[in-house]
């Protein structure tokens, strides 16, 4: 889809920032179970995301209710890494769906791109570092201590050179990982972590508990450094693939500023919102709108800067 300033046609959720094209039109929200509800909608197609590999029987019930009246039905999978070939077949299955092939092609190469460039950069870093992403949002905020092993700006970068240290305080996890300070103290016995990083949805949660007791964060090698910063939430209801691909520029040129040193964040940041969102105008309209949200929560509309309740 592509961006509408003036907000027409938007989707049903208050945090929709894209729109649909002037041709089709969003119906009133309708609890996903009730297919009697839906289908006096007479909607001409509808939609099912799924996360999970097969459908809840939920879903399959109400497929088959549209199915006996008519009504065409198409199962989106939700995708976290946007150099999968799921991720194409997506987006492609999205342009057929809605008329965009072409649109559907430009984001995917576009995306390449941008990955392309990422790898590219990478390539040049000699030495590993170690990260770690505190207060990453999943069922809603969380704290410093909750960290995502599959975290999506680290997705990008080189995983052999760039470490997710998640993955080594909690070995077991597939996804959300649930880290203490005396496992991320035990690794620093022998490691060190180079750059810490707080997602901006858990960032009330984190200043109240660091005001609280400032010492127990203060150990940690990073922040001793003041090399703790700011990263954009990865997920809402989804993926947000443009806003991990930010954080991954965010994050190679905190860890590598050579050869990051061309990239500057805030040009960069509009470009991938006008990748995903259509147009130069909605890249400025989305970064100016994000900025403005990063501020209402940390008093500050730096997207990339430093955590600024470290005493």
């Amino acid at each position: 889809s592509t961006f509408d300033p003036v907000n027409k046609n938007k989707g049903s959720t208050s945090y929709s920032y894209a729109t649909f094209p002037s041709s089709y039109k969003f119906l009133v929200k309708v609890d996903s179970a009730n297919a009697e509800k839906i289908i006096d909608l007479k909607p001409d197609i509808v939609l099912i995301g799924c996360s999970k590999s097969k459908l809840s029987d939920d879903q399959t019930q109400l497929i088959g209710a549209l199915k006996t009246v008519g009504i065409p039905t198409c199962v989106i999978k939700y995708v976290d890494d946007v150099t999968t070939d799921e991720f194409a077949k997506q987006v492609d299955l999205m342009g057929k769906i809605f008329g965009c092939e072409k649109r559907a092609t430009e984001l995917l190469e576009k995306v390449k791109g941008i990955i392309g460039d990422l790898s590219g950069k990478m390539s040049s870093l000699s030495e590993t570092k170690n990260v770690y992403v505190g207060g990453v949002a999943f069922m809603g905020t969380k704290d410093f201590l909750w960290s995502n092993v599959a975290y999506g700006g680290l997705l990008y970068l080189d995983p052999a050179k760039v470490v997710n240290i998640a993955k080594t305080l909690v070995p077991g996890a597939t996804y959300q990982a649930e880290c203490s300070f005396e496992k991320i103290y035990e690794f620093e016995k022998t490691n060190t972590i180079d750059l810490a990083l707080l997602d901006v949805a858990g960032y009330e949660v984190t200043a109240g508990n660091y005001k609280a007791d400032p010492s127990i964060y203060n150990k940690v090698t990073a922040i001793q450094n003041k090399n703790f910063f700011y990263v954009l939430p990865q997920t809402s209801s989804g993926t947000l693939h443009d806003n991990t691909i930010v954080a991954a520029y965010s994050i190679g040129k905190n860890i590598d500023p050579t050869s990051f040193k061309s990239v500057d964040l805030v040009s960069k940041a509009k470009e991938i919102y006008s990748i995903f969102l259509g147009s130069d105008a909605a890249g400025e309209a989305a970064y100016n709108g994000i900025s403005t949200y990063v501020k209402g929560i940390t008093g500050n509309g730096d997207l990339f800067g430093p955590v600024g309740f470290v005493e």
